[in-house]
């Protein structure tokens, strides 16, 4: 049998409808598997999607996932911005944000960035430190995850640096020449020490 709907129901279910949904909750980032993950409201109006956003809230969603999804891979350094969304009326959440792939705070580095590759890549300048120095890592070594060092001579002392050996399995001091730069790349394993995979080269910067 059907049912009419009077006009003070109808009016009640199309505010509850046009209303904003709730933000996600619960948003989780597994470093290891670079998986997100995430809960939407279990409460208050209805959404059909998630929006993802990457780095800016001002941008146009990167993923439009629909409701009942609770996961999704990043693999690249990014503030990521999550809101629920309703399809059907044009409707979105507040959001809820995570910094996902932070390169961590590199002492004395002059760069120090994640890169798309599963990679660190992180560059000091004798002459702006201007002292002998140590690299600490501030992020742990892991399986699949690389790391590449430039260190840059200053082009009239001659600095020493060396590495830290709770971090790196090679801490021996470098010896750079003058207006030379210097790389190596190193590989993490389970037990959180970089591991070199490569002889360093020594290089013209100027070229």
């Amino acid at each position: 049998m059907s049912r009419t709907i009077g006009r003070r129901e109808y009016s009640r279910e199309l505010a509850i409808e046009t209303s904003r949904p709730y933000a996600p909750r619960n948003l989780v980032y597994n470093s290891e598997t670079f998986e997100l993950t995430w809960t939407g409201p279990s409460e208050g109006p209805r959404y059909t999607h998630f929006n993802i956003r990457l780095d800016d809230d001002r941008n146009a969603p990167s993923f439009c996932l629909p409701a009942g999804t609770s996961r999704l891979v990043i693999m690249r350094a990014a503030r990521v911005i999550i809101t629920c969304w309703n399809e059907t009326v044009f409707t979105e959440s507040d959001a809820a944000r995570i910094e996902v792939l932070d390169a961590g705070t590199w002492d004395d580095a002059s760069t120090a960035i994640f890169g798309p590759l599963v990679s660190y890549q992180v560059e000091y300048d004798l002459s702006v430190i201007a002292a002998n120095f140590t690299v600490t890592s501030p992020v742990a070594a892991a399986p699949n995850r690389r790391l590449l060092i430039y260190i840059f001579a200053d082009p009239t002392t001659d600095y020493v640096p060396s590495f830290d050996p709770a971090s790196f399995v090679d801490s021996a001091s470098v010896f750079i020449d003058l207006a030379m730069g210097w790389v190596r790349e190193y590989a993490g394993r389970a037990d959180g020490k970089w591991y070199p995979i490569a002889p360093s080269i020594t290089f013209d910067p100027s070229i």
